[in-house]
């Protein structure tokens, strides 16, 4: 349902321009700040006395750490740009304008705060855009046969018999105190944690894409 949405708002001339100027805005509103970074300029004249300035300051300070996220800026800007990498693009934007956004937010830095929530959002358009290509790597719920229930269930089984077993073997050595602290009720520990760790493997299968 979800997808049959998308493809008609990517049929739309109107949604196909609006998504062309969000990439391009996005790409330029990376790729001067990345830029700077890269060519080791400092991002903001503002003294170490205003809480913007002390934030920044310690960043720049920071060389390495201050290039690669000028050089991961400049990277996303590029790919935004065409079509073909677009997609990698907004994947490798997201989380730095995200972490960004949260940076501002954090130290009070007005105005440019509200500018990156909204080219945060945009990104988000962006990867909701090419939703279609990016559902193989997501967790996508799909209805789920008798097969796979018996799965889960006998899967969760075995952890949990292999969990009390192998308290039973720690109890036994008295391994790390195991048995004087927790006694019979490390049994019913490792069963629960087995049987979580058994539902984690099925749940891993499960996504797996099929070779």
């Amino acid at each position: 349902m979800f997808s049959s949405f998308i493809a008609r708002l990517r049929s739309i001339a109107l949604v196909r321009m609006f998504t062309a100027f969000t990439r391009v805005s996005l790409a330029i509103g990376f790729f001067a700040p990345g830029l700077k970074k890269v060519l080791g300029m400092p991002f903001t004249v503002l003294p170490t006395t205003h809480p913007v300035g002390y934030f920044f300051d310690a960043f720049f300070q920071a060389q390495e750490f201050y290039l690669a996220v000028g050089l991961a800026q400049v990277i996303a800007a590029l790919l935004l740009l065409f079509p073909r990498t677009a997609t990698l693009g907004a994947i490798l934007y997201f989380p730095i304008i995200l972490n960004i956004t949260i940076v501002t937010w954090s130290i009070g830095f007005v105005g440019t705060n509200w500018v990156t929530l909204f080219m945060t959002l945009g990104c988000l358009y962006l990867l909701l855009w090419d939703y279609e290509r990016l559902k193989n790597i997501l967790p996508i719920k799909e209805r789920r046969s008798l097969a796979a229930s018996k799965m889960w269930i006998q899967t969760a089984a075995l952890f949990s018999v292999l969990g009390m077993l192998g308290y039973a073997l720690v109890a036994m050595i008295n391994l790390a105190n195991a048995w004087t602290t927790f006694g019979f009720l490390g049994f019913a520990i490792a069963a629960v944690l087995g049987a979580i760790f058994g539902l984690f493997l099925s749940l891993h299968v499960r996504l797996m894409p099929s070779e």
